[in-house]
């Protein structure tokens, strides 16, 4: 005896989405017609049995809960089952099935596995159910509207049930993509502080060679007999050592102060005596920049309460910015001067500028800038200004960047009074 395939009607304005329903339904072994809209749906009806309808919600013209509405009310439609595909956001997709009389609700994008379990678990009920003609409905209260609810007992037990199933399988799916990109978090977490081990260890034993190079150089510099040549050369290597030096401890103190471990040590600091150590220190990397490095400090500023190692590498940071980032020839000026109390240090060039919208952004860590086009000069590695910014804020001061006339950048550093 051979069995009749089971025809099912499939509603679906997507042609994309109407094809993959076709092919999980005929993968399970119905017989599957298609309509992009619902009045061609009915007018499939019309036109042959079907055993069972399935319509998105959303379709072009009339919407799916119409389509099923006119399906159950015409009387040689009213057994077949319909099954609704719906993204499910909203608790009113369950009202509005029920008013309908859907059979199922299922959400979207169907889950062959569960498509084909729906659609044979309503297949199956059909022949159980036996639906009240005539009925007068139930009308239900949702969200400050009135509904009239005509679908079977059964309809509506089995149309809840499987949605609360299939939002629980969404939960699921959900719960185990969380956990899984929980489990991706810690291990990125983890491959993170290995980096940061390491680099520390990298940081850390660079600092013997880099101190061994600025002794041997300071040893040279100290020679009566030494050319200034070759004074110049080596006054250019303790530089150059020192700058190695300073981008280690500045890794070294960016990396503390993430881990509230930077403090400064306050102590009496002569700001003249400072800015003339700052210049006599800079010159070399100045001159090999062809650069000229000056000093203006205005009298009679009085001591400043404050770290001096900190102060010191804050201001060669900046003027070493400021060499890289300049035209050769040019000048860089270092300045001092008194202000709400304190002290207000100024480094000025005359560079390519910084726009206003990355004033915020340069002190940020590994933010670096484009050198000027007819400079050849390596740019920094993003660590000096964020270490500026860190070292002045643990003073509790200020650092920004104003506009230098008629071109360049000022670093602006004020620190206040103990």
């Amino acid at each position: 005896m051979t069995t009749e395939p089971v025809r099912v009607l499939v509603v679906e304005g997507g042609s994309t989405q109407s094809d993959e329903l076709r092919l999980i339904l005929e993968s399970g072994g119905f017989e599957v017609d298609t309509a992009p809209n619902a009045e061609a749906g009915l007018e499939c009806l019309q036109r042959s049995p079907f055993d069972l309808a399935i319509s998105n919600v959303t379709l072009p013209g009339v919407s799916g809960y119409e389509f099923c509405r006119r399906v159950k009310g015409d009387v040689p439609w009213t057994a077949i089952p319909v099954l609704l595909l719906t993204s499910l956001r909203e608790p009113m997709d369950v009202i509005h099935a029920l008013e309908c009389g859907a059979d199922g609700l299922l959400s979207t994008p169907c889950d062959p596995d569960r498509l084909i379990a729906g659609v044979t678990h309503l297949l199956e009920s059909r022949r159980l159910r036996s639906l009240a003609q005539g009925a007068s409905g139930i009308d239900v209260h949702f969200d400050g509207r009135r509904f009239s609810i005509r679908s079977s007992k059964e309809q509506i037990l089995h149309l809840l049930v499987s949605t609360f199933e299939d939002m629980v399988r969404s939960s699921e799916e959900i719960t185990a993509a969380r956990d899984a990109l929980a489990e991706k978090h810690q291990q990125l977490l983890r491959a993170g502080e290995q980096k940061e081990e390491f680099a520390a260890l990298v940081v850390h034993d660079l600092r013997s060679p880099a101190a061994g190079i600025m002794m041997a150089a300071q040893s040279r510099l100290k020679a009566a007999s030494l050319s200034d040549a070759d004074r110049a050369l080596w006054g250019l290597v303790y530089a150059s050592a020192e700058s190695i030096n300073r981008m280690v401890r500045s890794l070294l103190d960016v990396a503390g102060s993430a881990n509230s471990l930077f403090a400064p040590r306050s102590a009496a600091v002569d700001v003249p005596t400072l800015v003339a150590d700052v210049q006599q220190l800079m010159t070399p990397m100045a001159n090999g920049f062809r650069h000229e490095l000056r000093t203006e400090v205005q009298p009679g500023i009085p001591p400043l309460r404050a770290d001096p190692d900190l102060l010191r590498r804050v201001l060669l940071n900046l003027i070493d910015n400021a060499l890289r980032y300049s035209p050769a020839g040019s000048v860089v000026q270092l300045e001092a001067g008194a202000m709400d109390g304190g002290v207000c240090f100024r480094v000025r060039d005359h560079g390519p500028g910084i726009p206003a919208a990355l004033r915020e952004r340069v002190f940020d860590k590994y933010v670096q800038m484009t050198p000027t086009q007819a400079e050849e000069r390596p740019p920094g590695k993003g660590l000096g200004l964020a270490f500026c910014r860190i070292a002045v804020e643990a003073h509790h001061g200020r650092i920004w960047v104003e506009d230098n006339q008629p071109h360049g950048s000022v670093f602006v550093v004020q620190i206040p009074p103990a």
